[in-house]
C-alpha cells in the first residue's frame, strides 16, 4: 500500500515541480526533500512523539478541536500499520520524486506537442506516450521501495508494540536471536527465506532497474 502510494503521489508532484510557470519551483522541492536531509530513526522519533502520542500528539489534538475521540495510534492493528504505512511515506517520498523528475526531464516535450496537435486528448497523450516513456523510472521506484520497505525493521520493531500480535518479515526474524540464538540452522533458514523474494525481483528486474537510474540521473 505505501509503495502504491508513494508511486502515485511521486508522479504527481514532479508534473507539478516541472511546470514551467510555476513560482517558488525551488522552495517546493526544499520541502518536498527535506525529509530525505533528516536521518531515518530521527523522523521515526519524530513521528511517534509529536505525531501519534495519544496524550499530546498533533493528531489527537486535531481530532479533539473536531470533537472526535482520541485514537490510540500504535496500541491497535490496523492504527499501527496505518501509522507505519504514513511515515514510510513521508520518508521515502523524495527518493520516488527525484526519479520521477529526472525521468520527466528526459522526455522530449516534443512528443506532447506533437500528439495534441494531432488530436491526441490529455489521457491519450499520459497512457500513450508519458507513461510507457516512464516505465522504467516507474519499476526502478518500486523494486527499490519495495524491497526497502519489505526489510524496514526499525520503524516496525517501534511501532508495532506487540510482537506477539503484529509481525513483519523482519521483526520475525530478528525473534530467531532471542530463544533460538544458539540454533543457527534455523537462523540461517530463516534468512534465506526472507532474502528469496527480493533476490528474485531483483534478478527478474534488473534490466529495468538499470534503465530507470540512467533515465533518472538527468540534470536539470
Amino acid at each position: 500500500v505505501s509503495m502504491i502510494l508513494q508511486l502515485v503521489i511521486a508522479f504527481l508532484l514532479a508534473n507539478l515541480l516541472n511546470i514551467e510557470k510555476l513560482r517558488l519551483r525551488k522552495l517546493y522541492k526544499t520541502v518536498l526533500m527535506f525529509p530525505w536531509a533528516m536521518p531515518g530513526y530521527v523522523g521515526i522519533l519524530l513521528w511517534k512523539t509529536g505525531m501519534f502520542n495519544t496524550q499530546f500528539g498533533l493528531l489527537n489534538q486535531w481530532m479533539d478541536k473536531l470533537g472526535l475521540t482520541a485514537v490510540k495510534w500504535l496500541s491497535s492493528d490496523v492504527s499501527a500499520f496505518l501509522s507505519c504505512t504514513v511515515v514510510n511515506l513521508w520518508l521515502a517520498l523524495p527518493f520516488m520524486i527525484m526519479i520521477m523528475d529526472g525521468a520527466l526531464q528526459s522526455i522530449d516535450k516534443s512528443y506532447y506537442e506533437s500528439a495534441i496537435l494531432d488530436g491526441c486528448s490529455y489521457f491519450g497523450v499520459f497512457f500513450k506516450i508519458l507513461l510507457p516513456l516512464l516505465k522504467p523510472a516507474v519499476v526502478t521506484s518500486a523494486i527499490l521501495k519495495g524491497v526497502s520497505t519489505y526489510n524496514e525493521y526499525y520503524m516496525a520493531n517501534l511501532y508495532l508494540q506487540d510482537k506477539n500480535k503484529y509481525q513483519v518479515v523482519s521483526t520475525s526474524l530478528y525473534v530467531f536471536s532471542g530463544p533460538m540464538g544458539s540454533q543457527y540452522n534455523y537462523i540461517c533458514a530463516g534468512v534465506i527465506i526472507t532474502i528469496i523474494p527480493a533476490l528474485i525481483i531483483f534478478l527478474l528486474c534488473q534490466d529495468q532497474i538499470y534503465s530507470g537510474m540512467a533515465a533518472g540521473a538527468v540534470k536539470e
